[in-house]
C-alpha cells in the first residue's frame, strides 16, 4: 500500500516535471522565435545598409578619377590665369584706342588733302589744256587758215 502513494507521488512529480519542462520548452521556443525575429530585423537593416553602400560606391567617383579630373581643371585654371596676366588692362586698351583713333583722323585728313589736291590738279590740268587748245586753235586759225 505504501507503494501506491509513492507511485502516485512519483507520477505526480514526473507530470509536474514534464509540465515544467514543457513550459520551459515553450518559453524557449517563444524566446527563440523572438530572437529569430530580432535577428531577421537586424539582418534586413544590415542588408539595407549594404545596399546603401553599394549605391554609394556605384554613384561616387573614385579618388584616382577625381584627382585626374582635378589636376586637369587646375592646369586649365592656371593657363587662364597666365593668359589673363598677359592680357592688357582696360587703361592700356583705352590708350591704344585713343592712339588708333588719332591715327585714323590723321589718315582721313591726309586722304581729304590728297582728294583736294587731286581735284585741284585735275581742274588746273583741264584749264591748262583748254588754254593750250584755245591758243593752238587761235594760232592755226590766224596763221594757217589764211
Amino acid at each position: 500500500m505504501s507503494d501506491i502513494p509513492l507511485k502516485e507521488f512519483l507520477e505526480q512529480r514526473i507530470d509536474d516535471l514534464q509540465s515544467s519542462v514543457n513550459d520551459k520548452l515553450t518559453a524557449l521556443d517563444s524566446a527563440r522565435e523572438k530572437a529569430e525575429q530580432q535577428m531577421n530585423k537586424r539582418l534586413e537593416g544590415m542588408n539595407e545598409f549594404r545596399e546603401t553602400l553599394s549605391d554609394q560606391a556605384a554613384r561616387l567617383m573614385p579618388r584616382t578619377e577625381y584627382d585626374f579630373a582635378h589636376k586637369s581643371l587646375d592646369e586649365k585654371v592656371r593657363a587662364l590665369e597666365a593668359a589673363l596676366a598677359k592680357s592688357p588692362t582696360k587703361s592700356e586698351i583705352e590708350t591704344a584706342q585713343k592712339v588708333l583713333e588719332e591715327k585714323i583722323r590723321n589718315l582721313e585728313l591726309a586722304k581729304a588733302n590728297q582728294d583736294g589736291r587731286g581735284a585741284m590738279i585735275s581742274a588746273l590740268t583741264s584749264a591748262s589744256i583748254s588754254i593750250i587748245v584755245g591758243v593752238v586753235i587761235f594760232v592755226i586759225s590766224r596763221y594757217v587758215i589764211k
